[in-house]
């Protein structure tokens, strides 16, 4: 069912961890992926530890956010627009991401440069 309450306060924490990972930054190491659709597949963490994605190798996306004692669960499908352009399905607004994948670290820059920076997550 339908909860307008609880999608508001999902919009507003994921617009509060985008503007707040964007200021965190960790030095990237190693080369840049030139598959980032096939390298992206595995589990990924943001810096803040707020958010994880994990992409699956059939196309599924599971997202977790965990924030002030709230976590929310979401299942769907990773939607790469192009090579390089991955649709944000796991935020209210839907934005756009270009995607940097390395060996152990992924970016994910908006089109407003806001960026998030993952490491990835040894299953």
């Amino acid at each position: 069912m339908f909860n307008p309450l609880k999608c508001a306060v999902v919009f507003l924490l994921l617009s509060f961890i985008i503007l707040n990972c964007s200021n965190s930054k960790e030095k990237i190491r190693g080369e840049e992926s030139k598959q980032p659709k096939k390298d992206i597949i595995g589990k990924w963490e943001s810096l803040d530890k707020t958010l994880t994605l994990e992409f699956k190798a059939d196309g599924k996306l599971i997202s977790q956010l965990k924030k002030g004692g709230l976590n929310v669960d979401s299942k769907s499908e990773t939607v790469f627009l192009d090579e390089k352009h991955l649709l944000g399905v796991w935020e209210h607004d839907l934005p756009t991401f270009e995607v940097h994948v390395y060996p152990e670290q992924m970016v994910l820059k908006r089109d407003n440069g806001d960026k998030i920076q993952f490491n990835r997550i040894q299953n």
